[in-house]
């Protein structure tokens, strides 16, 4: 009996209130909802990074080696010829010292001087021109080769970003040292996250054929055998 009569009496009481809340132009409050956490975010897993030292997979790659050796044979090619026509200029200068002054055969032969020396000028510039289009071609290249070789090698380990290290300075100019500090993007890695000998033992055989090369595209290359990707990845240190 004393609860039914407690009972009436608290639904009287909100009832009175509500009536009296309406009567004064607002709402009655409602029931409190208890209000629950949000759940939490779910916690994202950090990236795995490596690094390459590219100066050192250029230096080991067979294929730029020897890219590199007739880039250099080319440029020797160049010098032994300008050399050789710097020295008949010399010899042409040499030889007006022995005719007269204001005469007809020395004019002749200092016309003959001046288009040797504009012939001269205009060889040191196509060769200039030849040879850096060689070494922007080599790079293009090589590192077009790289580029699938540590894509391979990244997927291979599960690491979703490679960066470029650059290699310590223990001697050169304050010029360079400065150059290379300018440039660096990487300052601190552990000995792990290397991957540059696994890309180097990679390109010691021909890449995989590329995917985005066409069947009868060059850079399609040769194939390899399956595992060579993972014989490579017990090379690397750390690994």
């Amino acid at each position: 009996m004393n609860r039914a009569l407690t009972a009436l009496l608290f639904v009287s009481s909100w009832f009175l209130s509500a009536v009296s809340a309406v009567a004064q132009g607002s709402s009655p409050a409602a029931p409190a909802i208890e209000s629950k956490p949000a759940p939490l975010a779910t916690k994202l897993e950090a990236p795995k990074i490596g690094i390459v030292d590219f100066v050192k997979v250029v230096d080991a790659y067979p294929r730029a080696i020897a890219e590199r050796q007739k880039i250099d044979e080319l440029r020797k090619q160049q010098l032994t010829i300008l050399d050789a026509e710097i020295k008949k200029a010399r010899e042409m200068q040499l030889k007006l010292s022995d005719l007269q002054r204001g005469t007809s055969a020395r004019d002749l032969k200092e016309h003959e001087l001046r288009l040797k020396e504009q012939d001269v000028d205009g060889m040191k510039t196509l060769f200039e021109r030849e040879w850096r289009r060689k070494v922007e071609e080599f790079y293009t290249s090589i590192y077009a080769d790289l580029e699938r070789a540590v894509s391979i090698v990244a997927k291979d380990r599960g690491v979703q970003l490679v960066l470029r290290a650059h290699p310590e300075l223990e001697d050169g100019s304050t010029e360079s040292k400065a150059r290379v500090f300018e440039a660096r993007i990487v300052w601190y890695s552990a000995q792990e996250l290397d991957l540059t000998a696994a890309v180097i033992a990679l390109l010691q055989v021909p890449l995989p054929p590329d995917p985005k090369a066409g069947a009868g595209d060059p850079k399609a290359g040769a194939g390899v055998e399956k595992g060579s990707t993972s014989g490579a990845k017990t090379d690397t240190a750390g690994g």
